[in-house]
């Protein structure tokens, strides 16, 4: 395919949504196509609800609905990539053609995520530009639980706490993702603590589901800088982020 599309790329928490918001002030002329969580509700959602002879319905757990973009991909590896093709073909077929003439960028969708998605993306769309926002787990986390500042200083709110340590001991791959006594040291005072649980278990599916690392490493060595900017999130300021994504585009 010859669409020419901007494509975000990361996992939650990295500020893709802060990002957009500071690129759409610049007016810069994007068109944001329906994002992930639209394509899911509308496209992924509904065909697997059905496949696994439901009836199509609203779904806000979030922990279920990884799994049904997971059983997603079992029947269209691309994943969202295939959805947003879906889309297209359905939806956008004729303004792709002005597209195309005028502005190799216009298009942005929000967004892919993990190495299937990447290189389905990049063989799909030939015309394609990307944007990888990125941060540390850790981070991730402080913004998923309300705490965006990376400066926050930590106090031993949980860490004498051997029942929420258990807890986060026993959910799988917690301490192939996180060092768990630092997640015991955060400011989370005020905070339920199932709220952080609930905020954990989200990044750990997160990081089952799709290898940012393989992601990252596949993209930067088969695209060029003009087609590639990667962010790391935590070491730049939103205003450092939009001028970095201004000049590059």
């Amino acid at each position: 395919m010859n669409q020419a599309i901007l494509f975000i790329i990361g996992l939650t928490g990295v500020g893709k949504s802060t990002t957009l918001k500071a690129l759409q002030s610049l007016a810069l002329d994007f068109e944001l196509l329906p994002n992930r969580r639209e394509l899911a509700d509308t496209i992924i959602l509904p065909e697997v609800q059905r496949a696994e002879g439901g009836e199509p319905k609203v779904e806000k757990d979030r922990l279920e609905r990884f799994r049904l973009t997971a059983r997603y991909r079992e029947l269209y590896p691309a994943g969202m990539v295939h959805a947003l093709q879906v889309y297209l073909d359905n939806h956008h077929k004729d303004g792709m053609k002005s597209c195309e003439a005028t502005k190799a960028q216009r298009l942005i969708f929000d967004n892919i995520r993990g190495l299937d998605e990447c290189t389905a993306a990049v063989a799909l769309f030939e015309n394609s530009r990307f944007i990888f926002l990125d941060a540390p787990p850790m981070v991730r986390l402080k913004r998923l639980i309300g705490r965006g500042d990376n400066f926050d200083q930590v106090a031993a709110t949980r860490l004498e706490n051997d029942s929420f340590i258990e807890k986060l001991l026993v959910l799988e791959g917690a301490e192939k993702v996180f060092d768990v006594y630092e997640i015991a040291k955060l400011d989370t005072s005020g905070i339920d603590e199932s709220k952080i649980l609930d905020a954990v278990q989200i990044i750990l599916t997160e990081h089952q589901n799709y290898n940012s690392e393989d992601a990252t490493s596949y993209l930067k060595s088969n695209l060029s800088f003009e087609r590639l900017l990667y962010l790391d999130t935590s070491q730049l300021s939103i205003e450092e982020v939009t001028g970095k994504i201004q000049g590059w585009l």
